[in-house]
């Protein structure tokens, strides 16, 4: 794998490395102490800006989400999930020059809402796996994929507006599997390895999608979970790490394609 010596952004504390940001595979990579895990961001300038101008003291948590503690210009202690701080940037909301204002807006625009990882993985903050849902449908979303049998491959990307689906399985007999997903809108292009791609404006018809796809039983190979979670295409001892590089593709692949593929 190929080294970046240039750092992006670093930031040392008593001459100890706090984090460090490099780039790789197109993305802003997040380490803390230089080692270890990765955490995925877009590369966003106005993000790169925050973590050079502010404190940002980050740690993870045992759920793998990272953190951010900082003090806000009164000089009151603050904890902020990355992922929070990422969809607030990417949208728009908060900015280098306003931080402090701009964190407290947008937590008072989110109110009750959560940030969802389309693809279920922690390390992939990017601008296509983060949006807002309500605390029921986030867990609904958890509840269905988590009780996924895997498909040959399931891609789920938001593309600011929306959510862009495909599934990519092979079907024995196309017609009952049709019969049963017509409901959804959606239709096979007969027997052998079939892609369907869908759209969803929200998050209700989101989680409806998955759950028929998941009733249609087609092909499924038998779940794979770690850490108690979904992981999408994922292989046995495979790091949920490498599993965010290969999601991050395939939802880049996902939104170059032409909006009329996703109907």
């Amino acid at each position: 794998m190929k080294r970046y010596t240039e750092k992006l952004s670093f930031r040392y504390a008593e001459r100890r490395l706090i984090y460090e940001i490099h780039e790789e595979n197109g993305c802003a990579v997040y380490r803390i102490g230089g080692k270890g895990e990765k955490y995925y961001f877009s590369m966003d300038h106005e993000l790169i800006n925050i973590f050079n101008k502010y404190k940002l003291t980050p740690y993870k948590r045992k759920d793998k989400r990272l953190i951010f503690t900082y003090r806000d210009s009164d000089g009151k202690q603050y904890h902020l999930f990355a992922h929070n701080l990422a969809h607030g940037v990417y949208n728009g909301i908060i900015h280098c020059d306003t931080f402090y204002n701009d964190v407290r807006d947008y937590c008072s625009r989110k109110g009750a809402l959560t940030v969802d990882h389309a693809d279920g993985n922690m390390y992939n903050i990017t601008r296509h796996n983060l949006s807002w849902m309500t605390k029921a449908e986030n867990l609904r979303k958890g509840n269905v994929t988590k009780k996924l049998k895997m498909p040959e491959r399931l891609v789920i990307a938001y593309d600011g507006s929306g959510y862009r689906v495909e599934l990519t399985v092979k079907v024995t007999n196309s017609a009952p599997i049709a019969e049963q997903i017509s409901a959804y809108g959606l239709s096979l292009s007969g027997c052998g390895i079939c892609r369907i791609c869908t759209r969803a404006d929200n998050a209700e018809k989101l989680i409806e999608i998955i759950h028929g796809l998941t009733n249609a039983k087609m092909g499924w190979r038998e779940p794979l979970r770690i850490n108690k979670r979904w992981v999408e295409s994922a292989k046995k001892g495979e790091a949920m790490v490498d599993v965010a590089v290969r999601s991050i593709n395939e939802q880049r692949r996902l939104m170059s394609e032409p909006q009329s593929t996703f109907c």
